[in-house]
């Protein structure tokens, strides 16, 4: 992040928005706009980044808190929770899904005192996202190359809560409201190769690009006028390489690599009687050459990761992006677990083992390293029920899921 990105964060409002929610993707340097996933925060990143469906589908994240900024104040509190829901075999369509997903960020108790620094009361700060997705994809097939293209919007519910209870006569609420959008689609191709003695090889690459927090400026009604939104452009690409036994498509492991670029699109100036600004569409500052060199002079954010993923049951992450000053790279380390095992042994336990195949659990952690948010940690657990349409009785299953 180059000094000029930093002061265009330092410009805009409601910049919480930027932070990045998700135990996967920060473990990978916050990439998540090109870098197909199953993390349901992909569509935090993208709104056309959400999770393949298998039938009639639905996966939930449980809640859970990160402390943020910590060493500056280790009552704030990040809260984060997801919900999508997903259907394939439409026709026309190919798969659709709504996705749902929340951050809050907890300031705390604030103290409110007179002029003669005596406690006159409290009150709670916060900031809050609601945000509701829509994506569609439809698959392709040319010759030997197979893909997806995918396309997504979200609508988003912004509330910034400042000062409740000033109301009560010493002074005003400092509250705003705002709604949003983000957009984005993500295309991607894989291949299939023999190699060796009953090997296959699976390469897949993929690009993406998302405008975020698109809308109005962010006033709190004070008589300062509004602040610039955290209007923001990421773009970037992937590659994975999937390598496959002769028979059966669960990789032995896969090696992933994703780099995307990203930057606030807003240009400001302050004025006496408030901000004025542009919106510099649709890319900002970003460059062609910035998705494959890194320039600490740039006035843009880079994020690259990677992954090593064991018989999908077992990830290992890392990631970087340049500290606010570009003088280094903080570092980002992330793990996950398929604890599906759990659940097959629940399952068989309680008799009822066609649900087993049908529903995946997993947990995922990352951490940072170096910078201010140093020993930051996410953690997240995901449920995922597959297959659902399976459940119903056989004349509503054909009903809801025709054929291709």
């Amino acid at each position: 992040m180059g000094g000029s990105a930093l002061s265009a964060q330092n410009q805009v409002g409601a910049i919480f928005l930027l932070i990045s929610p998700s135990p996967v993707m920060n473990g990978m340097g916050e990439i998540g706009t090109a870098l197909p996933t199953d993390d349901l925060y992909g569509i935090h990143y993208n709104p056309a980044n959400f999770r393949s469906a298998a039938g009639l589908q639905v996966a939930y994240s449980f809640p859970s808190r990160t402390a943020w900024l910590k060493a500056l104040n280790p009552g704030i509190g990040l809260h984060v929770q997801a919900l999508q829901i997903g259907l394939t075999a439409l026709p026309l369509i190919g798969e659709i899904s709504a996705g749902y997903y929340q951050t809050f960020l907890d300031l705390g108790l604030q103290i409110n005192t007179d002029e003669e620094a005596n406690v006159i009361g409290t009150f709670k700060s916060y900031m809050i996202a609601d945000v509701v997705t829509l994506g569609l994809r439809r698959q392709f097939r040319f010759r030997s190359l197979s893909g997806q293209v995918a396309l997504g919007i979200a609508r988003k519910d912004v509330v910034q809560n400042l000062a409740t209870g000033f109301s009560s006569g010493t002074g005003p609420d400092i509250r705003s409201f705002n709604r949003f959008t983000d957009t984005g689609f993500l295309a991607s191709v894989h291949w299939v190769t023999a190699y060796g003695a009953g090997h296959r090889l699976k390469v897949r690459t993929a690009v993406g690009y998302s405008l975020l927090n698109d809308g109005d400026g962010i006033d709190f009604n004070l008589g300062f006028g509004p602040d610039p939104p955290p209007t923001t452009a990421r773009i970037g690409w992937s590659v994975a390489l999937a390598f496959l036994e002769a028979e059966g498509d669960v990789p032995r492991f896969s090696l992933t690599y994703g780099r995307e670029v990203s930057d606030v699109l807003v240009v400001s100036a302050q004025q006496d009687a408030g901000w004025k600004w542009t919106v510099d569409y649709p890319l900002g500052d970003i460059k062609a050459r910035h998705l494959f060199t890194y320039d600490p002079a740039a006035p843009v954010i880079l994020h690259e990761g990677w992954e090593l993923n064991v018989l999908n049951r077992l990830a290992l992450r890392q990631g970087n992006l340049p500290d606010p000053a570009g003088r280094l790279f903080q570092r980002t380390y992330g793990a996950g677990l398929d604890l599906s095992p759990l659940v097959v042994m629940l399952a068989n336990g309680l008799g009822a083992p066609g649900l087993a195949g049908n529903i995946v659990l997993r947990y995922d952690f990352s951490t940072w390293a170096r910078g201010l948010l140093d020993g930051t940690n996410f953690h997240g657990l995901t449920l995922s029920f597959r297959r659902l349409e399976q459940l119903l009785p056989s004349r509503l299953r054909n009903a809801s899921m025709p054929s291709r």
